[in-house]
């Protein structure tokens, strides 16, 4: 019987025990909901507590009930524009990207050379980022896929074209060997620069360098 009364008493504390810990953890929601910004808590945590959804403004469900429609309408328009591309014929793919072609052709005349930079810039930034993180394998993939590219387009150019790119190629390559003649001529001329060339030889025999030697890599214009 003693029993009994004992396993009873220790049922109540267990029940006012639990009251007090939900007592005080609505609380502590109640604090931190008031702390926290407007547009934390969504609308199913709100509805979730009714008590502690009076002391909150009608702001906040108004904000959530806008942000869900907003997402919700660019995730419709983001659906229809895949959905648009994959039943495009071919002839409307080719004009879609002439289109955006010549878009982006108009915008970039359109820039300053500050603007222009930056976006040179910012380009760079984000392949130096991508190339950062891939490994060997899509690195060899990228660059498969960028010489099949090359190759298709010098298989459709004109000869105009052709003549144009090793024009441009010609061009790159006279700039790199100015760089090259003005990293290694020394400030005596040409007669320096050959008694330098043959000092560099003799030493490379020696299997010594001279301070005044400078190596620079230059790429092959092909």
């Amino acid at each position: 019987m003693v029993w009994y009364f004992l396993a009873i008493q220790v049922a109540v504390k267990i029940v006012l025990l639990l009251e007090v810990l939900s007592t005080s953890a609505r609380k502590h929601l109640t604090d931190l909901r008031l702390s926290a910004p407007k547009d934390y808590f969504t609308v199913r945590e709100l509805m979730t507590s009714p008590n502690d959804h009076e002391v909150l403004p009608e702001k906040v469900l108004k904000i959530e009930q806008c942000q869900r429609l907003s997402s919700k309408g660019n995730s419709s328009k983001a659906r229809a524009k895949k959905v648009a591309r994959f039943n495009e014929t071919s002839p409307q793919a080719e004009l879609r990207r002439l289109e955006q072609t010549e878009s982006e052709a108009a915008h970039r005349a359109a820039e300053t050379p500050e603007q222009s930079q930056a976006r040179r810039r910012r380009r760079a930034e984000y392949l130096a980022s991508q190339r950062a993180v891939e490994t060997p394998e899509q690195s060899q993939a990228r660059r498969l896929q960028h010489a099949t590219y090359m190759a298709s387009q010098r298989d459709t150019e004109t000869i105009e074209a052709a003549e144009s790119r090793k024009r441009a190629v010609a061009k790159r390559a006279q700039q790199r060997r100015l760089i090259f003649k003005k990293n290694t001529s020394p400030p005596g001329g040409a007669t320096a620069y050959r008694f330098l060339h043959s000092s560099i030889n003799c030493q490379v025999a020696n299997l010594t360098l001279s301070p005044t030697f400078r190596y620079v890599s230059v790429e092959s214009p092909l």
